[in-house]
């Protein structure tokens, strides 16, 4: 029978110090394990959110320089809204350049629009630098359309002293002298450098393997650069004639605008993807 009592005869009672320490020690265990998971709990609702308030970031810088390349396409064709501001010049016969002398209507209006222009197409090519991937090709693709850029602000910010197509003195002063002395003329330098940087970036950056990229835009983007270089060379004599000059160069402008508009729509696209692997389907990166 004590045997029995011994190993029937209960614990600590309650009340006991023994429980007590024994209670002590569990709830400080227990609380320790509540504190340690509410600091990883607190710690990763800090992370998270920045880490995805970095992607938004990244997502709506990318979108931006996508959206400055569209609206630098919009304002390199701004000679569309030129009778609509009351320009009364050729549209066959006269340079874009001339909506911008002084005297025309709204000619500090197209003056901002070309510089404004020329900078929103930096953004863009800072743009495809960062979030595009390019090879070598499309590393040099991108300077040149900088390049461009900072000659379309240049453009804005000197514009043409007169214009060649209602003044028969300007244009023997601007036109009719040899190429190599109309290089020395700022306006004709800036626009001259202009071209020639457009034309190469549209056949690097064409010729620019970059994945996720458009199918056809190797070939899109290599013909069109060819074609505003067939444009530029044919619109070279008629510079000396003042017959069709307008007509030629405003073709090359409406395919260049296109093709920039082309380029900032795939850089936009890119911003559409919301985590890394969509990204890089896309060719850009985080």
């Amino acid at each position: 029978m004590r045997i029995a009592w011994l190993f029937s005869r209960p614990g600590p009672l309650e009340g006991s110090s023994t429980a007590r320490g024994r209670g002590a020690a569990g709830w400080l265990r227990t609380g320790a394990r509540h504190a340690r998971s509410k600091i990883t709990v607190e710690a990763r609702s800090k992370t998270q959110p920045a880490g995805a308030a970095g992607r938004r970031g990244g997502q709506c810088l990318r979108a931006g320089c996508g959206w400055a390349g569209i609206a630098a396409a919009a304002g390199y064709s701004s000679f569309v809204i030129g009778p609509l501001a009351g320009s009364r010049l050729n549209a066959a016969n006269s340079y874009v350049s001339e909506l911008e002398v002084a005297g025309q209507p709204a000619s500090g209006l197209f003056r901002v629009v070309d510089a404004a222009s020329g900078l929103l197409l930096v953004l863009l090519a800072l743009g495809l630098l960062r979030w595009w991937r390019p090879d070598l090709l499309g590393v040099l693709g991108c300077l040149c359309l900088a390049g461009a850029g900072l000659a379309s602000f240049a453009d804005g910010a000197d514009p043409m002293s007169c214009a060649p197509s209602i003044s028969a003195s300007c244009h023997h002063r601007l036109d009719q002298i040899p190429i190599t002395a109309q290089l020395h003329q700022g306006h004709t330098l800036s626009s001259v450098a202009g071209v020639l940087c457009v034309i190469l970036s549209m056949l690097l950056l064409g010729g620019s393997w970059r994945a996720g990229a458009w199918p056809q835009w190797v070939v899109v983007s290599r013909m069109m650069g060819l074609a505003v270089a067939i444009l530029a060379i044919v619109e070279v004599p008629l510079t000396f004639t003042g017959r069709g000059v307008g007509a030629i160069e405003r073709i090359h402008v409406v395919v260049v605008s296109a093709w920039i508009a082309s380029v900032g729509w795939q850089l936009y696209r890119c911003a559409r993807t919301a985590d890394r692997q969509a990204g890089s389907r896309s060719g850009c990166v985080e």
